[in-house]
């Protein structure tokens, strides 16, 4: 058996380097040689790329939940091997700045089930014992702005992913393109704001730029921030997968945005309520600042970057029906079918 972390870290390097299976059922592993009594423990890699611990299981069984320790997930599914299919308990870290304790989570389940535990009660009493491991100092840096920003685009994704299953891969926001959502020649630009009557900020002189040959819209999305909320970044992630299936890219998106683990009590102590979403054509007349905007030799030499704001009540003529945004949604989500 494997007796190091660092050979457990070489194992899971394995077999990120492994090809994928075809049988969603069958999964590449690594063989750790300590029988649970129901057939041998084995290490893995999620769709996801997260580091996985498996542990065969008597039929039945339930999995513990670690609802305080979000970073640690623990599934239960039928798995093939050679021997046939059997239940397992699925148990993944979700963060990989973590692999190394959870090598040592690993270490101490195996430990625990050659003295006789049940794969279930040496995972729940290693996690107990470990636990402090795991948990994340909150990062006092992520302030209420970020916070709403990104709950905003969140709730633009959420309805598109009511459409497509895969909506994530329209989504650009985290990778700091020019658009927040785009689907071929045509975009969304999201802002977020707290007052139907508020202005939106707008970062950059081509933030507001139209795709050439395509369409342009700018969705404003207005958040009452209130205790006990509807609306926070976890729940909006739940939201999202229950709709997409366990999403690799949106757990990639997430991290451009600075939200690894969307769990997180730093993301979740604001909530808010959606008052509306509505949307702005951006067409030649709309309030913005283009390079267009200062003539045919564009932006003045020795300009730099360039932020504004758009009072919206003056974007009156620009205003979408919610069928017109809809048609958008169509748009957007074309380049997926």
């Amino acid at each position: 058996m494997s007796r190091t972390t660092s050979d457990i870290h070489t194992r899971w390097a394995t077999l990120r380097t492994g090809s994928t299976q075809e049988d969603p059922a069958s999964v590449a592993a690594s063989d750790l040689g300590v029988t649970t009594g129901y057939g041998n423990a084995m290490l893995s890699i999620s769709p996801e790329g997260w580091t996985q611990l498996l542990l065969p299981v008597a039929p039945g069984t339930k999995r513990p939940v670690f609802a305080d320790l979000p970073v640690i997930e623990v599934g239960a599914n039928q798995l093939s091997d050679a021997s046939g299919s059997r239940p397992y308990l699925i148990v993944s870290c979700r963060e990989a700045s973590l692999d190394r304790a959870f090598a040592d989570l690993v270490l101490a389940v195996l430990s625990r089930i050659e003295d006789g535990e049940s794969p279930s009660t040496a995972l729940t009493e290693a996690v107990r014992d470990l636990r402090a491991l795991f948990v994340q100092a909150e990062d006092e840096s992520i302030g209420i702005e970020q916070v709403q920003g990104l709950v905003a685009e969140l709730l633009v994704l959420l309805r598109l992913a009511n459409r497509h299953a895969r909506a994530p891969e329209v989504w650009f926001g985290p990778d700091k393109d020019r658009h927040d959502f785009r689907g071929g020649v045509h975009a969304i630009e999201v802002k977020s704001s707290r007052r139907r009557s508020g202005t939106v900020t707008i970062s950059s002189i081509d933030q507001l730029d139209i795709p050439m040959g395509g369409s342009l819209e700018l969705w404003r999305v207005v958040l009452d921030r209130t205790s006990n909320g509807a609306v926070t970044v976890a729940r909006l992630v739940e939201d999202i997968e229950a709709r997409t299936g366990s999403s690799k890219v949106l757990r990639e998106r997430l991290k451009g945005m600075g939200c690894p683990d969307p769990s997180a009590g730093a993301w979740n102590n604001q909530s808010f309520n959606c008052e509306a979403i509505d949307a702005f054509a951006v067409e030649p007349g709309f309030p913005r600042i283009v390079a267009e905007t200062f003539g045919p030799a564009g932006k003045p030499a020795g300009i730099g970057a360039l932020k504004y704001e758009i009072d919206l009540a003056q974007a009156g003529p620009f205003a979408l029906t919610e069928a017109d945004m809809k048609l958008t949604e169509d748009r957007v989500l074309a380049c997926l079918k």
